[in-house]
């Protein structure tokens, strides 16, 4: 993206036709047409030409921490606990094939106040 934005640049101050500026996009980055064209073309609403880059880094460090958490986990396997509370025995199951935690009551809870 940043390649691209400085290609752009570059042609717009040349005077370049949008058409000549995505076959440059598309030679030197790789990019297809179709995705060179979003980053040229100039909708109504938009001030500049070019990619947005903001943030990407930060994304990009955010998912990868989210990938190697939920190996981890699954790495741990389904662990399950039972616990004692005042509606008998609760089943506490870390699902690590669905990433939930599941409560499994050995029946219906009863409501207080009325039906849901």
């Amino acid at each position: 993206m940043k390649a691209a934005n400085a290609i752009i640049r570059r042609m717009e101050k040349d005077l370049s036709s949008e058409e000549d500026m995505i076959a440059a996009v598309v030679a030197h980055t790789g990019l297809s047409t179709d995705a060179a064209a979003r980053g040229i073309k100039l909708a109504p609403w938009q001030s500049g030409r070019g990619f947005s880059t903001a943030n990407s880094r930060a994304e990009l460090r955010r998912l990868q921490q989210r990938v190697a958490a939920l190996a981890r986990m699954k790495e741990r396997g389904t662990q399950t606990e039972e616990v004692e509370t005042s509606a008998g025995a609760v089943e506490i199951k870390e699902n690590a094939d669905i990433a939930r935690i599941q409560l499994i009551f050995p029946d219906s809870p009863t409501t207080r106040g009325g039906a849901c």
